[in-house]
């Protein structure tokens, strides 16, 4: 993005999908998959109801995002 290929509108969606994809990314999926190795602690005690919730508003953030993002930038999304 620093780069310039979203310009305009287009540029704080696809800043947002970016954080979103931060937040959900590759560290947490580990944790929530594999738990603490270091502390021995599983996924159910590292993670409540509460993260839970938190991480589906994230993820349904980020599909009205690319949703926006996709539909201001004129494409018409494949979606079979």
């Amino acid at each position: 993005m620093a780069d310039g290929h979203f310009v305009g509108s287009l540029r704080p969606r696809a800043e947002r999908l970016a954080e979103c994809a931060e937040l959900l990314g590759p560290d947490l999926h580990a944790s929530s998959d594999y738990g603490d190795e270091h502390s021995g602690r599983t996924p159910w005690e590292l993670f409540g109801e509460e993260d839970a919730q938190n991480a589906v508003s994230i993820a349904g953030d980020a599909v009205a995002t690319a949703y926006a993002l996709v539909r201001e930038a004129g494409v018409r999304p494949d979606l079979s």
